[in-house]
């Protein structure tokens, strides 16, 4: 058993268990994903090697699936298995990448209610991943430039496909992953994004004939990339090999590690000093608008204060005025039935008059 950067309490009681296995190495640096597993495989005797997170809880027979199709197919390089979160939900059975090297891992909203196949896709978690050792190899394993983690597993099959090896799902298989349980969510999605660049840099032309990324998730848009990418994947597999743009990293050694952890922390701290800087413009830029708005709600507030009242005073004056209007009304309508009387009693004057 090889150990990277482990607790104390872990090596304590993982001493009280040598029946079951040989400590070999201790590191207590965090010499990362890739040189550690690296190192191991190096150690290792088997045919076929199991990269399996800390963070993931395996079921039962979850290793023959893996193991068996290797076996069965030695133009298969590595094989990968179902995961699923605390409820049992699918959130990978595969994954795909993007022509900027942001992945798509296909869950249950990808499926659309399909069963996971057991097929070739571009690439599998290594939180469970079996891989041919003389394939691994072949290829120089791990790159080490994606110190400490993150993207390796993408990298690795991208590799593989170069020299003609598919990456199968085994469905089969499957495993609950509690993912990035050690590493802070914000400290993940750095790293992720640092090393996606480098994914970027080292495979762009193969990368370009992958779909572009979207502006927004929707399902069904994704359902169709992965269709794109499972029809180009054969034409990968058994076209022109290909290699990465620029090579691996050495694998460094404790001194490096020290100075890579360092500058990583400097520059993680610095893009959380960026963004601290960033929300705090967009801070005092809503603080400005809150203020214009203050200043707005005590105009109406003054607006109403001076009108309101009047808004009364008026409503009395027209009820009074419609008063006046029909008394006045009222009074006319008087006036011309009097005058009509009158000139009704004057023509019969007149009529009087005139008869002989």
């Amino acid at each position: 058993m090889v150990l990277n950067e482990p607790e104390d309490d872990l090596i304590a009681e993982l001493e009280g268990h040598t029946e079951l296995f040989d400590l070999i190495d201790v590191s207590p640096l965090n010499r990362g994903y890739g040189p550690a597993n690296n190192d191991a495989v190096e150690l290792a005797s088997g045919e076929v090697v199991v990269f399996l997170n800390d963070d993931a809880l395996v079921s039962s027979g979850f290793l023959d699936p893996l193991v068996d199709r290797l076996q069965a197919d030695p133009a298969v390089g590595a094989v990968g298995s179902v995961q699923t979160n605390e409820d049992g939900r699918i959130v990978e059975a595969g994954a795909i990448l993007y022509s900027d090297g942001a992945p798509l891992q296909i869950d249950e909203a990808v499926l659309g209610g399909d069963v996971p196949r057991a097929e070739p896709v571009l690439y599998v978690s290594g939180a469970s991943l079996a891989v041919r050792r003389s394939a691994f190899v072949e290829v120089g394993g791990f790159d080490p430039g994606y110190f400490p983690a993150y993207v390796e597993d993408a990298d690795l099959a991208l590799k593989l496909l170069g020299r003609g090896l598919s990456t199968w799902l085994a469905p089969a298989s499957v495993v609950r992953h509690h993912h990035s349980a050690r590493a802070p969510r914000r400290y993940a999605a750095f790293l992720t994004r640092r090393n996606q660049a480098r994914l970027a840099l080292r495979w762009g032309p193969v990368l370009k004939r992958l779909p572009e990324h979207p502006s927004s998730y929707r399902p069904q848009s994704a359902r169709r990339d992965v269709e794109q990418v499972r029809a180009l994947l054969s034409e990968l597999a058994h076209g022109e090999r290909f290699e990465p743009m620029a090579p691996d990293e050495p694998r460094p050694d404790d001194e490096e590690l020290g100075e890579r952890s360092r500058d990583l922390t400097a520059t993680y701290v610095a893009s959380l000093e960026a963004r601290l800087d960033t929300a705090a413009g967009r801070i005092a830029e809503l603080e400005a608008i809150e203020r214009h708005l203050q200043v707005l709600v005590a105009e109406r507030q003054d607006v109403l204060d001076r009108y309101v009242p009047r808004v009364g005073e008026l409503e009395a004056t027209i009820r009074e005025l419609n008063s006046q209007l029909d008394a006045l009304e009222e009074e006319l309508e008087g006036y011309r039935n009097r005058r009509v009387v009158r000139a009704t009693e004057r023509a019969a004057e007149f009529t009087r008059r005139l008869a002989p």
